[in-house]
């Protein structure tokens, strides 16, 4: 069996990175932390229903859970 060179697929260099100026990947970072923030000052100080909290918590994890990959992956091409 023989085998054949493949070159991997990749994505262009000019579409990596932020657009410009405007970094949209720490727009949604930043929103993350800030509804963590929020929720967690919800509860304990505010206090807001424990699943109100519970659910944004997840959408701000599952937020920056987005962010680290896109960041490696970005940081890995460079």
């Amino acid at each position: 069996m023989s085998e054949v060179a493949v070159k991997p697929l990749t994505i262009p260099r000019e579409l990596v990175g932020a657009p410009g100026d405007f970094n949209p990947t720490l727009l949604i970072f930043l929103i993350a932390i800030a509804i963590a923030l929020l929720t967690t000052f919800g509860y304990w100080c505010w206090g807001w229903v424990d699943w109100v909290c519970f659910c944004l918590n997840t959408v701000a994890l599952h937020l920056v859970g987005t962010v680290i990959p896109v960041m490696e992956w970005l940081t890995a091409i460079k």
